[in-house]
């Protein structure tokens, strides 16, 4: 509330004969919305961490308190995990941990967001091992190449890594937002991989299994006091 009251004084303030005036008046104030918030997509055009705290910076003097921000799809992978090489424009995990407390201070909270398990070009591009088939051997005509594999283990172990870094880099942020919509199943209609995870799990088709796929990072996630978002498909 102290922290609304200052940015409100600030606007209210003229400047006029080389002093600062304020009208003379009363306010009484309160969000209308919990949550109000706004996103910025990094995946598709990087800004870079000036950028980024500047918005942060007009954000809280339009009391907005949560910023989605969207930073891994087909066009750019820019978290900094352990093991994916890290693209020309991408975020350290200083960068991160420095823009997550410019944040706190202003009394924003962050929602990362990665987009899985389809939208992931740039993600399956470092990681052709987390696809069903890695090079394009044996894949089905018209197999999108943006889709990561559920029936790995390589993919399990991957979201655990990913989830374990994101709670890490965001520690504030109660939820994630994982995508999730768009996903080309037609490579794991064929895929050995995919089609022995319906047959273990009793799953009547590819539609299921991304259910599942998604129920099992909602898993890791919520073990961890972290909720999931998605978009709604």
């Amino acid at each position: 509330g102290a922290f609304s009251a200052i940015r409100t004084l600030r606007q209210l303030a003229t400047r006029r004969w080389g002093a600062l005036y304020l009208p003379c008046c009363e306010i009484e104030d309160f969000p209308r919305f919990g949550w109000s918030g706004l996103m910025m997509d990094e995946a598709r055009h990087f800004y870079g961490k000036a950028a980024v705290m500047r918005m942060l910076d007009v954000m809280a003097d339009h009391k907005l308190n949560v910023l989605h921000w969207h930073l891994a799809d087909n066009e750019g992978w820019r978290l900094p995990i352990e093991g994916i090489p890290s693209p020309r424009e991408a975020y350290s995990r200083d960068d991160l941990r420095e823009i997550v407390a410019f944040a706190r201070a202003r009394h924003i909270r962050i929602v990362p967001e990665f987009d899985l398990p389809g939208h992931a070009r740039a993600l399956v591009r470092a990681r052709p091992d987390l696809t069903c088939f890695p090079g394009g051997t044996g894949a089905p005509e018209g197999a999108v190449d943006n889709v990561v594999c559920p029936g790995k283990d390589a993919t399990v172990a991957f979201l655990r890594q990913l989830v374990s870094s994101l709670a890490d880099l965001f520690p504030d942020s109660e939820f994630i937002h994982l995508g999730g919509d768009e996903v080309a199943r037609g490579a794991w209609d064929q895929s050995p991989a995919v089609q022995a995870l319906m047959k273990r799990e009793n799953l009547k088709n590819a539609h299921e299994g991304n259910e599942y796929y998604i129920s099992r990072i909602s898993d890791i996630l919520y073990k961890r006091g972290i909720l999931i978002e998605g978009w709604q498909e």
